[in-house]
């Protein structure tokens, strides 16, 4: 389903840039805007990082408020609207990845201020389950069944983490790969003994595979240099999809029982960081029309650089953009110093023969899309955010498929 673990080089922490974007941290008096340009309507100040569904009257999408002190925020569809779900205690941190299997067994995963954070949906409401202060992230969770889920990210020194849980708690279970900024970003589960995950080491995509016993690295294409692969998901044990972006250019690998393989010829420019299949004649792919760099959770790194926001929303950033820290949701078109035009969504389709982009709505002042959903019985979303993650005008943005259009809905 989706998602994105940006480790960045060593320079500036959140803390830092979070201070300097005043404003991004308290919410948005309104409810609810609306762009007139485009007709999308969005929600109050935040970003959805996520979504899933375990019917067409039962969907999740998560996400935060703020930055600097971000809070997590839960969406639940009922089948007529989205509303806000609180969190039962602490409900601070970051939520990036979201799955379930039941109306009673729902997962969230992300990150709190010192280490990563995994919420319970138990039917009557969220909870806590597993936190720890050792600044590890985590960017996504699969779900097989109530005693069965994984979680994947990265450590504190940005090496690749894997959880699971039995049932009773979460443990770390050993990876495959030891090397230093390794990181996964996305994870699917065929079943109990067929799960993947997918990231990026240096400067190489990273696939894993689970096969019952132990988690095994599996050769992947690096089709562009610096390809970072942001989120997989399973149709069956022989069509698997892989999607990420390197520069300015989508990148989508393919799983047909046998080997992964690049798929040439993908309409441009783009950057994806989220996909989403529904069967092999149906896959979505979703992300932002400008080069970005989406990440999740967060560091407690401090350091200082500069930077500097203007009423058009430019951002500047001297030297390395980030470092010692991930942020959720974060897009940042080329992520250099400079101005930057606002990114459109970005959606492309898999009809059974080839890759094609689909219309979609952008609002005003420009959006991104950060994660999509799609099974047969359960609906088509996108979930992301207005503008771009660090804007301090970002809002909440749920788009849904009518099965011939992507039309925006309120968020609340």
């Amino acid at each position: 389903m989706r998602k994105r673990l940006l480790a960045l080089p060593a320079a500036c922490a959140v803390v830092a840039l979070a201070a300097a974007l005043a404003g991004t941290v308290a919410p948005s008096a309104a409810a609810r805007t609306t762009s007139a340009a485009s007709g999308a309507a969005v929600g109050q100040r935040g970003v959805l990082n996520d979504v899933t569904a375990v019917s067409a009257s039962d969907a999740w999408a998560v996400g935060h408020i703020g930055l600097l002190r971000p809070t997590a925020l839960i969406l639940h569809w009922n089948g007529a609207i989205w509303q806000r779900v609180p969190v039962s205690g602490r409900a601070d941190g970051w939520l990036d990845g979201v799955a379930a299997t039941s109306a009673d067994n729902a997962w969230a995963v992300g990150t709190g201020i010192h280490g990563s954070v995994i919420l319970h949906w138990d039917g009557t409401s969220w909870r806590r389950e597993h936190a720890r202060s050792d600044g590890t992230v985590l960017a996504d969770v699969a779900a097989v069944s109530a005693t069965d889920a994984w979680a994947v990210g990265a450590t504190g020194v940005f090496r690749s983490l894997i959880m699971h849980w039995n049932g009773t708690a979460w443990q770390r279970v050993p990876s495959p790969v030891a090397a230093n900024a390794s990181i996964f970003d996305g994870v699917a589960a065929v079943s109990a003994t067929d799960v993947w995950a997918v990231g990026y080491t240096g400067s190489r995509t990273l696939i894993v595979h689970w096969n019952g016993t132990a988690w095994q690295q599996v050769p992947s294409p690096t089709p562009i240099r610096g390809t970072q692969l942001q989120s997989v998901s399973a149709v069956t044990a022989r069509d698997i999809w892989a999607v990420g972006y390197a520069n300015n250019k989508s990148v989508i690998l393919h799983w047909n029982g046998t080997a992964w393989q690049s798929v040439p010829g993908l309409p441009a420019p783009g950057a994806l960081v989220g996909v989403a299949s529904a069967s092999s004649r149906s896959a979505w792919a979703v992300g932002a029309t400008r080069n970005a760099y989406v990440a999740t959770g967060i560091a407690t790194g401090v350091s200082a650089a500069a930077e500097r926001r203007t009423a058009s929303d430019t951002l500047a950033f001297p030297g390395a953009v980030f470092s010692g820290a991930a942020f959720s949701g974060a897009v940042f078109a080329g992520g250099q110093a400079g101005r930057t035009r606002p990114a459109g969504t970005w959606i492309l389709h898999w009809n059974g023969t080839a890759w094609r982009r689909v219309p979609s709505p952008t609002p005003a002042g420009g959006a991104t899309l950060i994660s999509v959903f799609a099974a047969r019985g359960k609906g088509v979303w996108a979930v992301g955010c207005t503008r771009y993650f660090a804007s301090p005008k970002a809002d909440a943005l749920i788009l849904r498929w009518n099965g011939t259009a992507w039309t925006p809905v309120a968020v609340p």
